[in-house]
């Protein structure tokens, strides 16, 4: 296990775990989901090509999903 992979996993393990997997089941997550891929994501996150991690996080957050899901998140954080 990478040490990506470790922090999110304490993250979910952590308190508000439940919270955060009940944000990631939501529909507009599950939308993002299928307009991402994730595979390619998670090799420029872990390599620390960070232009592409924002080229895909500002694609995202343009949509009315990744906004919703944004605004949701940062409520959660509160």
């Amino acid at each position: 296990m990478n040490q990506l992979e470790k922090m999110g996993r304490e993250i979910l393990d952590g308190a508000d775990g439940p919270k955060l997997r009940s944000l990631a089941s939501s529909p507009e997550a599950q939308k993002i989901g299928k307009m991402v891929d994730t595979a390619a994501l998670k090799a420029a996150a872990e390599s620390g090509d960070t232009e592409t991690v924002k080229n895909v996080l500002a694609k995202v957050l343009a949509t009315d999903e990744g906004k919703k899901l944004a605004a949701q998140l940062g409520n959660f954080m509160k």
